[in-house]
């Protein structure tokens, strides 16, 4: 699955290294048609969480799309998920639709999130 995440057509793929011990600590990818991205994937380590790479991973990936004249980003996230709806939230995303039941295993509600952004 990561490998088909990393050569996806107009995909970004963005890594996080703690540089003190180069490791691994966040990952995120995203793909974008014409004016449109959607945050597929986002991952933080726990013994890296509360950080701010999460928001940091996410605001490069932003200036990544800038860059492809991106106008908006839309994500998919379950509805038990409340730290990464707070962190969404607090990013400017703005839910707006729901799928019920998509998830499984638990079974759960996508809550669908976009942001637009700003073009000049």
């Amino acid at each position: 699955e990561l490998t088909a995440e990393l050569n996806r057509p107009n995909g970004l793929s963005l890594v996080g290294i703690y540089s003190m011990e180069n490791t691994v600590c966040g990952w995120c990818c995203a793909h974008f048609v014409q004016d449109e991205s959607e945050l597929l994937k986002i991952a933080v380590h726990s013994s890296c969480q509360q950080k701010g790479l999460a928001t940091a991973l996410i605001h490069h990936l932003w200036n990544l799309l800038e860059d492809q004249s991106v106008a908006s980003q839309f994500l998919e996230v379950r509805a038990m998920n409340q730290p990464a709806i707070q962190l969404y939230t607090k990013l400017g995303f703005r839910q707006t639709g729901v799928r019920k039941n998509y998830y499984s295993d638990p079974v759960d509600d996508a809550l669908i999130f976009c942001k637009n952004f700003i073009t000049h």
